[in-house]
């Protein structure tokens, strides 16, 4: 098989994260000011303990998220690696496992609802605006995620997808004998490039 590797520039999922977290929050703000007036914030020095606990908790929970769509989706558990960029401040859960494309998608795209999206929908309704802002938080941990998800998509739903070890990535594989025409194969200059700009040397 023939790899092609896929990367994604690091400000466009910052910005990404960015957005995913201003959005959620700007429209509990509006909601809690314009339709939930009654109901105000009082935030208490548990409160601020609760989220910091709370954050780093489903942080954790979010990569085993991902360990376990990896497993629904074929991937055996001791192919499941998990580890820490310390220079983007990323954690990370990856599988030596080729993956169909839509399959891949899933394993990028559940933590991201499970522990973003659903519980920030429910605390925005229930105006519990501490975890609002916990929820918004976790939902824009999965920036990067989102940003590969929707670049998944635009592949073949049985596109073979290799996950990166290293850095918010993936290799295409294909068959030699099934070349696209803009099929360009990875190279240890483009490997060596993305992990120096993983630990911020580019």
């Amino acid at each position: 098989m023939k790899k092609q590797l896929i990367t994604f520039d690091l400000m466009k999922i910052n910005i990404t994260a960015i957005v995913m977290f201003a959005v959620p929050y700007a429209i509990a703000e509006t909601l809690r000011f314009t339709v939930f007036t009654e109901r105000l914030w009082h935030v208490v020095w548990w409160d601020i303990i609760l989220l910091i606990a709370g954050y780093v908790l489903l942080l954790a929970a979010h990569e085993g998220l991902h360990a376990l769509a990896m497993i629904m989706c074929g991937a055996k558990p001791s192919s499941i690696r998990f580890g820490v960029i310390p220079r983007q401040l990323m954690l990370y859960c990856t599988t030596d496992t080729p993956l169909a494309a839509r399959k891949y998608a899933f394993v990028l795209i559940l933590p991201g609802i499970v522990t973003g999206l659903i519980p920030l929908a429910l605390a925005t309704v229930f105006l519990n605006f501490p975890y609002v802002i916990l929820f918004a938080a976790l939902l824009s941990g999965a920036g990067g995620d989102a940003v590969m998800f929707m670049s998944v998509c635009r592949l073949k739903p049985a596109a073979l997808v290799l996950d990166h070890p290293e850095a918010p990535a993936y290799y295409v594989l294909y068959p030699e004998n099934e070349l696209p025409n803009d099929f360009v194969e990875v190279t240890e200059e483009q490997e060596r490039d993305l992990r120096e700009r993983m630990r911020g040397k580019r």
